[in-house]
């Protein structure tokens, strides 16, 4: 979890490192104090690649409504299952498979979470689809839009 606070959903991360001991969580930014779970706190990070690389799922369960979902774009192109709420701009950056919409229910997240883990196979396929959803937001394809656009 980046930023952990109210608004960024740190009741959903909790509640999920409650179910599931087993997991190691990883917050950055900064700390929860009252959290006595298998977490791993780190800083600010500007390397989101290396990150990436040492976690195997993301989850993003903002409760306020995101302009848009840059770290879940970041996280698929590079290659990881992302897990979003359906509040905001986040919705437009996976495949529909990969949103809860009752976001600020606890059993909702750690539902699609054993199902992510329990399912690999499929979870691999449809990433591939949150990949092509992600296409339309890489730098080059967004500027070449824009200019469409503005050219017409």
């Amino acid at each position: 979890m980046i930023n952990p606070s109210p608004a960024k959903g740190d009741f959903i991360f909790i509640g999920l490192a409650k179910n599931f001991l087993m997991l190691i969580l990883c917050i950055f930014q900064k700390i929860i104090s009252n959290i006595n779970l298998r977490t791993l706190y780190g800083g600010w990070i500007s390397d989101r690649s290396s990150l990436f690389s040492k976690i195997d799922l993301l989850i993003v369960p903002s409760q306020w409504p995101e302009p848009f979902g840059r770290v879940s774009v970041e996280a698929i192109r590079s290659g990881l299952p992302v897990i979003v709420s359906g509040s905001g701009g986040l919705t437009e950056t996976v495949d529909k498979l990969f949103v809860i919409e009752k976001y600020d229910c606890i059993d909702e997240w750690v539902n699609k979470v054993e199902w992510a883990f329990n399912n690999t196979d499929i979870l691999e396929n449809t990433w591939s689809k949150s990949l092509e959803v992600s296409e339309q937001f890489v730098t080059e394809q967004h500027e070449k839009s824009l200019l469409e656009i503005f050219h017409s």
